[in-house]
């Protein structure tokens, strides 16, 4: 499968600074590529390779364009298609041999192809090989297609019949009715697809290079590690022996980039892919009920609220309330880009062990509940879910104790051994993944905004740089992560039962959760209006009482 055409020779635009720094290169069709290279060890994880294709889009250009879930329709039928003269039987049997598989996503503003490998010059040679033909000329038929879209149809029905799914559906659905490209596509959106929907939804995304990312993460085991276990291996090896390996898979790198990727299509001139709209949550809280047909009677409650993007700024409803508010994240935003994004991380983590504490074990009223953080790095958004299992007959107490918790840091701040406490959970967390999840270096090797080269601080390890920071994070960070959150006062509230019909009417026929009768975001919105109206009298007042 090797690409026809000489190597192209990419630009370096930063050599590393240590070994296990990440390379940025540019190649001459305008593809951007990072690379980074590690020694396998317990703290980096076995011996791994992927990397990760960002393409701007996602399910966001399918709803400009009028094709809702054409992106992740394409994306299912390129990965079992072929590709340039190869059939699909052919693809497969290469990429069995060789040790590649992917993971192809459509998100809410962009298209991830995760590409996972063997960490070898081979069987990275047939993982960009695999990826320059896909982009190049991929081979999407109506086969394909007809076992994507079944895919497809067999995800979208599990959701609607499931008492989560078809609560989150239904929270998301009401709290940006102007963005329903933030959710995933429907059954009836489904059915309407077409394999020439999937085939232009390819040709406007993947036609060209014009701002596709490329990132690749490789832990390169010793060759002489001969031991039981990963610490073994990593004690036995020498310093040189791991530099050396580190430089050598680095050489590869750089080469088979170049000449597997070198020659794809560069973007048109003057042509730019049109940016993604920013979603605009809904300023008025609601209180929905949702019952789906099942044989077990459950409950499901999922509160939810805005929150700030990944970068500290939230979407326009968001932004007007805070500056109603005088909210400000202070000078530590300034000085380090992740402050927000890790300030609000361990402040939910935080509320989840209140959560726990308060509804599960002091009122023992659920089972299970948890806080969902999502928060948007390609656009000024961002939300919490907060879901709740309990029983039909105490779905309502659950969902005020919620509320209560959620609202608790207003007259009961965090302390320090809460924080603590969070902090040791996450890295925990954080620890596991960084061992066992295969895709977690792909997504920590885009630079931090704010400076020469896209970073805002000097190269170096990026993970060590959020475990620094969220190490230096204190009672006030958190309470100051808190008073982002948005929607407190008048939440979005589904209640969701499951069961025999009856169940539903287990529910009170009132509002189980209080909410301000002038929310902080309906007060800014009339705040900002009031602002903005002309004055009478051409703008000029005048005023006659002393």
């Amino acid at each position: 499968m090797a690409p026809t055409g000489a190597p192209m020779q990419p630009l370096e635009l930063r050599q590393p600074a240590s070994p296990s720094d990440v390379t940025e290169l540019r190649l001459p069709n305008g593809l951007l590529v990072r690379f980074l290279v590690l020694p396998a060890s317990p703290d980096s994880g076995p011996a791994r390779a992927g990397m990760r294709l960002t393409v701007p889009g996602g399910r966001a250009a399918d709803l400009m364009e009028g094709r809702p879930g054409a992106s992740e329709a394409m994306l299912l039928t390129l990965d079992g298609a072929g590709v340039g003269q190869w059939s699909r039987e052919e693809v497969q049997l290469y990429r069995c041999l060789n040790s590649v598989s992917t993971e192809l996503r459509s998100t809410a503003d962009v298209l991830e192809l995760d590409v996972h490998f063997a960490p070898s010059a081979s069987s990275c040679r047939a993982a960009l090989e695999w990826l320059h033909w896909a982009l190049k000329e991929p081979k999407l038929d109506l086969s394909g297609f007809t076992d994507a879209q079944l895919r497809m149809k067999g995800n979208a029905n599990a959701r609607e019949k499931s008492l989560e799914g078809r609560a989150v559906q239904e929270l998301l659905e009401g709290m940006y009715p102007s963005a329903p490209w933030l959710a995933e596509a429907h059954v009836q959106e489904v059915n309407r697809l077409t394999l020439g929907l999937a085939k232009r939804a390819g040709q406007s995304q993947l036609s060209s290079v014009d701002g596709l990312e490329l990132d690749i993460a490789v832990c390169v085991a010793p060759r002489s590690g001969s031991a039981a276990s990963l610490v073994q291996q990593h004690e036995g090896a020498s310093a040189a022996e791991q530099t050396e390996e580190v430089s050598e898979m680095r050489r590869t790198l750089e080469r088979e980039v170049g000449r597997c990727l070198g020659s794809l299509p560069a973007a048109p001139v003057g042509v730019a892919r049109p940016a993604p709209p920013s979603p605009s949550a809904s300023s008025r809280g609601f209180e929905r009920r949702v019952h789906v047909p099942d044989k077990e009677a459950r409950a499901l409650v999922v509160i939810g609220g805005t929150a700030p993007g990944y970068w500290g700024c939230g979407d326009s409803v968001w932004q007007t309330t805070t500056r109603h508010q005088n909210f400000s994240w202070g000078p530590r935003a300034a000085e380090h880009p992740l402050y927000p994004a890790r300030a609000t991380e361990l402040m939910a983590e935080c509320l989840s062990t209140r959560l726990l504490g308060r509804v599960r074990d002091q009122l023992s009223l659920t089972y299970n509940c948890e806080i969902e953080l999502t928060m948007y790095e390609g656009f000024p958004a961002g939300h919490f879910m907060c879901k709740v299992f309990s029983f039909p007959e105490k779905l309502h107490q659950a969902a005020a104790a919620t509320m209560e918790v959620l609202r608790s840091p207003d007259w009961l701040p965090f302390t320090d051994r809460e924080i603590e406490a969070s902090k040791r959970v996450m890295a925990y967390r954080e620890g596991r993944s960084r061992r066992e999840d295969r895709s977690y270096w792909l997504g920590r090797l885009k630079p931090l905004p704010g400076s020469q080269g896209g970073s805002g601080l000097p190269p170096g390890d990026r993970p060590a740089e959020e475990d620094k920071l969220l190490e230096s994070l204190g009672a006030e960070d958190v309470q100051l992560a808190w008073r982002a959150f948005g929607g407190l006062d008048d939440p979005f509230v589904v209640l969701a039962t499951s069961g025999p019909p009856q169940v539903a009417a287990m529910l009170p026929p009132t509002a189980v959760v209080s909410r301000s009768d002038l929310p902080a975001a309906v007060a800014a919105e009339r705040a900002a209006a009031a602002a903005a109206a002309p004055r009478a009298g051409g703008g000029a007042s005048m005023s006659f009482l002393d």
